[in-house]
């Protein structure tokens, strides 16, 4: 059975989706930081099944004969390049990698805006926490990794 979350994502291994684009296929590869820390290793993809397009890359790390494993999501938004790695842009929280912070996004200064009054969708905390715009959200534009 096909493990899907709430918003219809599913981890393509666990489907028998095929992704739209090959060049979307990045399991196997190493993720860096933009300063060249190794995050760890993409195992697997969090895709749209409508769109077959990745959202998330499960990146895996430590761990010994699969025991003491860390699995961490990755939005494709975050992904700077892809060649023989994956680079991502991993500036905390919200940042740019260099202690600047991003803008918030539209909307969050918004007189009467009350986050505490609404259930965030699953996965906001991923996408907040790499300073990102989700997918779902208005005005969303497709990511350098989708686009290549």
């Amino acid at each position: 059975m096909t493990q899907t979350h709430e918003i219809g994502l599913v981890y393509l291994a666990a489907s028998d989706l095929e992704l739209a684009h090959a060049a979307d296929d990045v399991r196997g590869l190493p993720v860096v930081t933009h300063v060249g820390h190794r995050l760890g290793e993409v195992e697997d993809l969090v895709i749209d099944p409508v769109e077959r397009r990745a959202r998330l890359l499960s990146v895996v790390s430590g761990g010994i004969l699969g025991l003491g494993v860390t699995e961490r999501l990755v939005p494709v938004e975050a992904i700077t390049r892809v060649d023989d790695r994956v680079h991502v842009d991993r500036g905390h929280p919200a940042g740019d990698g260099e202690g600047r912070h991003r803008a918030d996004p539209p909307g969050l200064a918004e007189e009467g805006y009350r986050p505490e009054l609404v259930d965030p969708p699953p996965f906001a905390e991923v996408y907040e926490r790499y300073g990102v715009m989700p997918f779902w959200t208005a005005g969303y534009v497709a990511p350098y990794f989708l686009r290549r």
